[in-house]
């Protein structure tokens, strides 16, 4: 069958053979013709029961799959064995016609019609997000990660509602801890109830959301509507600005605080959450040395993008970084994180333009700024032009190895040898050391000259260390068998590479070391 599906449909058919007690031929799905079954079923009588059985699992996969969704009926049967970790999605309808249009990923449909699941099984995590980011605008979609088991999916639910409730596009799990740093209990029912009694507050009343550490003594000053306490303290309460401002100066612990006022100009079009509001100003207020007491600001965006940026939840945090650039203080900052996600998305035409901006032809420019430009034009395959920021980087910053190193790679992705080995020496020689990375690559350019002895004399310390790259894995895989005779280690070396490297990146190492004989 000359048919392309995703290879979701290998798990799900693995998934439901087992759940059915079945013996079809999962590898073989959607690949043996349908005249030939029919053939061999009539040839042989005691394949007919396995047959119908992949026929059936075929079948059961086509009648369940609508591009790019698997059915939640189909789901089931996998749940009633076994709990399943994975991404649950909250989709709006605008944005489903976007996936049903054009999608290289899928999903599956839960009973809910804007709920969708992809198993962490399925891989490729990181690079579904950088597609659902790019198609979305702004915070079009929300996600968390769960376990989903039959009959005990609440408690992934309630993690998803949380990520609708704070505005997260990616919820991962470990980001849950981190948010215990800024709430007493992250509990979503608690969490809302607070959020509702702020925004239905009156409006007549000067109305404070404060989150902060020892400021449980506010309780005995103001009049409180709600509250969570532990070791931070989150409060909602009734108070005039300058006596609060008066009451908080006081204290010597950290602070942020939003009000009513302070949600309608930067909040409430924004549609941000008051929770996230008063998360960033107490972050806000954590970051600086000299402020114990932070009422959210406009640098406030920034501080929030930061925070999302450090929890992987690209898409969030582009959103608030761009919502932060009439007020940074931080502009060049700004820039290489903006164009850090854009770069990471593939959208090197927004990139280079973000980046572009910074350069402003002064005495002292920022080497960051050429350093991605060089990772830019690389991507593009505008060689001279990264060759050029490359060098700039190196050039205004020559003891950060940061700079020195992407030199030097760029040097070995081209071929130019030659000048790798020079700049490595001249290095060596002013430092009297050399990087882990810039070890790996004198090793990696002695073994492309074919000075093969000298390539392992330097690159065997990687042997017992988690530093190497998957060149270094392969080339220490071909040392260790054709020069050393042990077979073993090699091999060990040769599977770590492949796993290291993509099937594509593996085979063009092999094709430029010249491996031949692995």
């Amino acid at each position: 069958m000359k048919v392309k599906f995703p290879e979701a449909f290998s798990w799900f058919a693995k998934q439901i053979a087992e759940s059915l007690s079945l013996t079809c031929f999962s590898e073989k799905l959607f690949k043996i013709p349908t005249f030939t079954i029919l053939k061999e079923a009539s040839q042989n009588t005691a394949e007919k029961e396995k047959l119908f059985e992949h026929l059936c699992i075929e079948r059961l996969l086509l009648e369940h799959f609508d591009f790019p969704f698997f059915s939640s009926e189909l789901f089931t049967l996998v749940l009633k064995e076994k709990e399943i970790k994975g991404y649950l999605f909250s989709f709006p309808k605008s944005f489903i016609n976007k996936l049903k249009s054009d999608s290289d990923y899928p999903f599956i449909k839960l009973e809910n019609e804007s709920l969708f699941f992809y198993p962490a099984e399925w891989k490729n995590i990181k690079k579904l997000f950088f597609e659902l980011w790019k198609k979305s605008e702004g915070n079009s979609f929300y996600s968390a990660e769960v376990e989903l088991k039959e009959n005990k999916k609440e408690r992934a639910f309630e993690r998803l509602k949380l990520a609708k409730l704070l505005g997260f596009s990616r919820l991962k799990k470990e980001t849950l801890l981190s948010l215990e740093d800024f709430f007493p209990l992250v509990n979503f029912k608690l969490l809302k109830e607070i959020e509702e009694s702020f925004l239905n507050s009156n409006i007549g009343k000067k109305v404070f959301l404060v989150l902060g550490e020892k400021v449980l003594e506010l309780k005995e000053v103001f009049k409180i509507i709600c509250s969570l306490e532990r070791d931070l303290v989150l409060l909602l309460l009734e108070a005039e600005e300058e006596e609060l401002k008066k009451r908080l100066e006081k204290f010597s612990g950290k602070a942020g605080v939003i009000s009513k006022e302070i949600y309608r100009g930067f909040g409430e079009k924004q549609k941000i959450s008051p929770l996230v509001m008063v998360m960033g100003a107490f972050e806000h207020a954590k970051r600086l040395k000299d402020q114990n007491i932070i009422f959210f600001e406009g640098f406030t965006y920034h501080v929030l993008g930061d925070m999302f940026y450090e929890w992987e939840d690209y898409g969030s945090a582009l959103r608030f970084y761009e919502l932060a650039e009439p007020y940074t203080k931080q502009p060049l900052e700004l820039s290489l994180s903006k164009s850090a996600i854009f770069y990471a998305f593939g959208e090197l035409e927004k990139a280079e333009r973000v980046l572009r901006s910074q350069l402003c032809g002064c005495e002292k420019e920022d080497p960051a700024v050429h350093y991605n430009l060089g990772l830019v034009y690389f991507k593009k395959g505008e060689l001279e032009k990264a060759e050029y920021h490359f060098y700039k980087a190196y050039l205004l910053s020559p003891e950060e190895a940061l700079f020195r190193e992407g030199v030097l790679s760029f040097l070995w992705e081209t071929g130019k040898y030659e000048d790798a080995e020079v700049l490595l020496e001249e290095t060596e020689s002013l430092r009297g050391v050399l990087t882990s990375r810039e070890k790996m690559l004198k090793g990696k350019i002695k073994f492309i000259k074919g000075e093969k002895e000298e390539a392992f004399r330097i690159l065997k310390e990687f042997l017992d260390s988690r530093e190497r790259d998957g060149e270094t894995s392969l080339i220490l895989a071909y040392l260790l068998k054709n020069l050393k005779n042990q077979k073993e280690p090699s091999e060990a070396l040769l599977l770590e590479a492949k796993r290291k490297l993509s099937a594509e990146q593996f085979e063009k190492v092999l094709k430029k070391l010249k491996l031949e004989g692995l």
